[in-house]
């Protein structure tokens, strides 16, 4: 999906760089990432329109999706957000790949102050990332979603990710009432980076629970 106003789902294109930066990890293939690199920059720049001060995606002009699930997509979303620092990260590794140093550091500064940013979602009491804020507080949503990429993105202290995985992930995942009951489980699109997180997380256990138990069948 070709992003702007009413084109369709606004985080559709966040995949473009998150898959191109996969297929040169797998493949080596340099050439494709400078013929789709001029592209990839204007989507940067496009992206930059919605950034808050302090790195965050704001309002947006379409909706969001990523999942079958029911999220709370009100913005500033938190699934968005964490998903955004992802392609900041994939787009400063494709930079540098092709020599383009000065766009990798300036992805490489933006990735830093989003990070900053994405502390304020962070729910100290309940010890997971809502799916967004509502009036500056912490919505009631909590999703597998959401924590999932948390996991993936690596942000976090360790001691927020264990936390994540205590509240989230461990209490089994059934699909009637996963984790305490009040969770959002995740939807087959969007479970990928619920199992990546884990594993990046070293959960490995966890991730093969997640597998046998949702589809299993």
């Amino acid at each position: 999906i070709v992003p702007g106003g009413n084109s369709g789902l606004f985080d559709h294109s966040l995949a473009y760089p998150l898959r191109l930066y996969d297929y040169y990890m797998w493949t080596g293939d340099d050439a494709l990432l400078r013929e789709m690199y001029p592209g990839l920059r204007k989507y940067m720049e496009y992206l930059e329109r919605y950034e808050q001060s302090d790195g965050i995606i704001g309002h947006v002009p379409d909706p969001i999706w990523f999942d079958w699930t029911n999220l709370d997509r009100h913005t500033p979303s938190a699934t968005l957000n964490f998903y955004y620092y992802a392609v900041l990260d994939a787009m400063s590794k494709i930079a540098a790949a092709i020599g383009q140093s000065e766009d990798a550091a300036i992805y490489l500064d933006k990735r830093q102050i989003l990070a900053q940013g994405l502390a304020r979602f962070w729910d100290d009491s309940h010890g997971v990332f809502p799916d967004c804020l509502r009036d500056g507080k912490p919505c009631q949503t909590i999703s597998e979603d959401t924590n999932g990429l948390a996991l993936f993105t690596g942000i976090g202290t360790t001691a927020q990710q264990d936390r994540i995985i205590e509240y989230v992930f461990s209490q089994g995942f059934t699909i009637d009432s996963p984790g305490d009951g009040d969770i959002v489980p995740s939807g087959p699109p969007f479970a990928f980076f619920v199992l990546a997180g884990l594993c990046r997380a070293g959960r490995y256990d966890l991730a093969l629970a997640y597998l046998r138990a949702r589809y299993g069948i």
